[in-house]
């Protein structure tokens, strides 16, 4: 990989991890809109799976007690690692192509809705999702998270509707991330995805990780959060439109 293409994703991934300190969202998902637009979509989520870790685990220990064990154990994750299994069977028969549309259609979807949300300033709050219905969302999440390493529209829009504390909403995800980091790195270093190559870019990337959460943070105490999000989401759209369109 060229270098200046790997100073281009760190630029990316910086930002990313700068944007979910401050609006408590989706780096992955940011990082992928962007990069797929420099590389190929199955060439990136092999070069970030190996960071999550360093993020997710430092939320999990510090929000361990407020972990939903119960929900994880029983519910979330036997439904996320179907969805899994799911993923990498669709991942090894379709077409890179195909899954760069599916991606930019899911994030204008998300983007769209979230802005239209703003705009209209909806407040409703919606009921709460049974164990049930909450399933086939954990299966998705399991999909996109095995495909992309991006579950995570279908996974937070079911615990939001699960009403948890804001500090069992962070511990349990980042247990997420952390378990199916393990599992997908494993998983696709066996199968060559993730080899020295990859690792030597993952490893050019990781100093921005922290960089950007230092000054996300800083930046959280001092810009208008809603502001933020909003011109994160209009971004989104963007790169969400260059995906479908390109």
């Amino acid at each position: 990989m060229a270098t200046t293409t790997i100073l281009a994703l760190a630029l990316i991934v910086f930002f990313a991890y700068t944007v979910q300190t401050v609006a408590g969202f989706g780096a992955m998902l940011v990082s992928l809109s962007f990069g797929a637009l420099l590389i190929p979509i199955d060439r990136i989520p092999p070069l970030l799976v190996v960071l999550t870790p360093f993020v997710s685990l430092t939320v999990a220990i510090a929000d361990r007690k407020h972990i939903d064990w119960r929900l994880l154990t029983r519910v979330l994750l036997p439904s996320m690692l179907v969805g899994v299994v799911a993923g990498e069977w669709i991942y090894q028969n379709t077409q890179s192509l195909i899954l760069k549309r599916v991606l930019g259609g899911m994030i204008l979807l998300l983007a769209v809705r979230e802005l239209h949300g703003m705009v209209r300033h909806t407040t409703r709050e919606q009921p709460s999702l049974s164990t049930a219905r909450s399933i086939p969302f954990f299966a998705l999440a399991g999909v996109f998270q095995a495909i992309y390493t991006a579950g995570g529209p279908p996974l937070v829009y079911v615990l939001q509707r699960r009403k948890l504390t804001k500090a069992q909403f962070r511990g349990t995800l980042a247990v997420v991330w952390v378990l199916f980091a393990a599992i997908l790195t494993t998983a696709w270093s066996t199968q060559g995805r993730i080899n020295p190559d990859t690792l030597k870019i993952s490893a050019a990337l990781l100093p921005t990780v922290p960089i950007g959460l230092v000054i996300g943070q800083s930046l959280h105490r001092r810009v208008d959060e809603r502001r933020f999000k909003f011109g994160v989401y209009v971004l989104l759209t963007g790169a969400a439109l260059a995906l479908l369109l390109r």
